[in-house]
């Protein structure tokens, strides 16, 4: 009888299993679907007015300012004054974009991306590589 009773609850238990299991499973579908609902947050900011944009842009500005102060803080004279002119120059190609960005008091999410790809095709970008293509 404990056999039978141990048995039972066995393939109840496997039975169970079976049903309850692929309903965690990740399909492609549900995987897709995640960044798809991340990107109604982005669309959400957009259109920005330029006011708040450009403080945006400027906060950011100042953060990475501080950052490079903090690094370069250790340098020789002649190696900061380098690097905070190099700096200086990809925050007025920066500020440029951000300008034509502005110009209508609207910013779209195509203008800041244009503002984006500026600051970023400018900027340093070393030590740790965060995208995935840097890690192959």
């Amino acid at each position: 009888m404990r056999f039978m009773k141990s048995l039972a609850i066995a393939l109840v238990a496997s039975f169970a299993s079976l049903v309850a299991v692929p309903a965690f499973a990740e399909t492609p579908a549900t995987a897709k679907a995640a960044p798809a609902a991340d990107a109604g947050k982005h669309a959400k900011k957009f259109p920005m007015a330029g006011a708040e944009f450009k403080s945006k842009v400027d906060q950011r500005v100042a953060k990475a300012r501080q950052h490079m102060e903090t690094r370069i803080g250790s340098l020789p004279a002649d190696k900061q004054k380098e690097a905070r002119d190099k700096f200086n120059a990809g925050v007025s190609a920066v500020n440029a974009e951000v300008q034509r960005a502005v110009a209508d008091n609207v910013v779209t999410k195509d203008e800041a991306k244009k503002v984006h790809e500026t600051s970023r095709a400018l900027g340093g970008r070393g030590g740790h590589g965060h995208k995935k293509a840097a890690k192959k």
